[in-house]
């Protein structure tokens, strides 16, 4: 969730909705500089950067401090006099100075850091941050953003940091104005503690979030596409996105801090692997043989439960679900697979045909599929959108490296006010 536009969407099937974050220089080598200290990790882009902030002071030519008010869900209006620099260290501050006469009435000012072109697309994006508690915040956000948020022109890719949980990270993309990709990592560390690389793969067909140059999640399907800013910044929620970040109560100025950003193209020379290639699955814990790892999964051999919820309709004829559904309440209904262990499976195929129509600003359908490791509101893997069509055509769902075990899989649409009513066939695990 960006600081560039008015709006912002909060979750879909039910909707959802940070402050100290450090983006460090590279002090991978475990040096201390001006009081500076790290710990070793690895970071994704080990090649000359196109683009690099180290922090020492402000870039005028590359770099703007931001100067303006966005709208709800940002308690805050971003002012150049909050974005500092010292000891190689850039600092965002929140306080409630002058505010709300000189805060265009909101209740805090905090930063926003951005390059003053929209011009970098296809690459590796790569900041080194510290996020701080609190609830309420979104405790630092790393990320790309051009157009107007939820019109056709937006794409963006985020890493943010909710303060409300310091061993957890955010991810999300919006393309085409969609979004809609909300993705929790568990991190094995407290984000809130210690420094740590950030770091993005874009590529055509691909997106790829690193920590510390591992990958933790993987997308594909309909991705960003244009040229955009990098972007940091740091702001408190509206009180409309409680349930999203938890209630935020000012006890004094906070700060964010920022080391370095880089960007590097695509076919910069890296020594990571891990850049280049596509995460494979984890080995099944229970090996089967290779004729059956094979073997297609038919979905009606392992499903179970009642198939209803969240105002969906979906029912089942043999091996046919027919889901139909309307409205602005991004109703969905689920297929659930009880755990099932799918690893040895790279792709979920299914069949598909109908009708999807918009009442309003938009209406998709999409297919999400859940790992037994996502909570009810983030799916491991998205579909989105779904093309439907008059005909019957095959739909496949990338899931290599991101199901081990297939908790269910969720069918949705996601609407202003529009409607849809489609059969899905021959579902099955590849």
């Amino acid at each position: 969730m960006s600081g560039m536009d008015v709006l912002t969407t909060i979750f879909f099937g039910g909707k959802i909705g940070e402050g100290l974050t450090v983006c460090s220089r590279n002090k991978d080598k475990q040096t201390a500089t001006n009081g500076k200290t790290s710990t070793t990790t690895k970071a994704l882009i080990t090649c000359q950067p196109e683009l690099v902030q180290e922090m020492d002071a402000h870039d005028s030519k590359n770099w703007q401090k931001a100067n303006w008010s966005n709208g709800n869900p940002f308690d805050c209006t971003w002012q150049p006099d909050n974005v500092t620099f010292q000891g190689g260290i850039m600092k965002l501050t929140l306080d409630n100075k002058g505010c709300p006469q000189k805060c265009d009435g909101k209740p805090y000012a905090s930063g926003e850091y951005r390059t003053t072109k929209e011009k970098y697309s296809y690459g590796l994006y790569e900041a080194r941050i510290k996020a701080t508690k609190g609830k309420g915040l979104v405790a630092g956000s790393f990320f790309t953003y051009t157009g107007t948020w939820g019109k056709s022109d937006h794409h963006e890719i985020d890493f943010e940091f909710l303060g409300k949980d310091c061993s957890i990270i955010q991810l999300n993309y919006y393309a085409e104005g969609k979004g809609n990709h909300e993705k929790i990592v568990n991190l094995d560390f407290n984000a809130c503690k210690e420094f740590h690389n950030y770091g993005i793969k874009w590529a055509p067909k691909e997106l790829v979030w690193y920590v510390d140059g591992k990958p933790v999640h993987r997308a594909t399907g309909t991705l960003p596409s244009k040229p955009s800013k990098i972007m940091v910044n740091f702001w408190p929620g509206t009180p409309e996105v409680t349930g999203w970040l938890g209630s935020f109560k000012y006890s004094g100025p906070l700060h964010v801090e920022c080391d370095w950003i880089k960007y590097a193209p695509l076919n910069c020379a890296t020594k990571t692997e891990e850049v280049k290639e596509t995460p494979k699955p984890k080995e099944a814990k229970q090996p089967v043989s290779s004729k059956a790892s094979v073997k297609p999964l038919s979905i009606s051999a392992i499903q179970q439960g009642d198939f209803n919820f969240n105002g969906g309709n979906l029912t089942r004829n043999g091996d046919v679900y027919s889901f139909s559904a309307s409205r602005s309440k991004d109703p969905g209904a689920g297929i659930f697979l009880g755990n099932r262990d799918v690893s040895s499976y790279k792709t979920l195929k299914f069949e598909v045909t109908g009708s999807l129509k918009k009442h309003g600003g938009y209406a998709r359908f999409i297919v999400q599929v859940y790992d037994e490791k996502d909570n009810d509101y983030t799916p491991s893997v998205s579909l989105d959108p779904v093309s439907l069509t008059g005909k019957f055509s095959t739909a496949t769902v990338n899931l290599e490296g991101q199901i081990t075990k297939a908790k269910k899989v969720q069918v949705l649409l996601v609407t202003d006010n529009g409607s849809c009513k489609v059969k899905i066939k021959n579902m099955r695990f590849e």
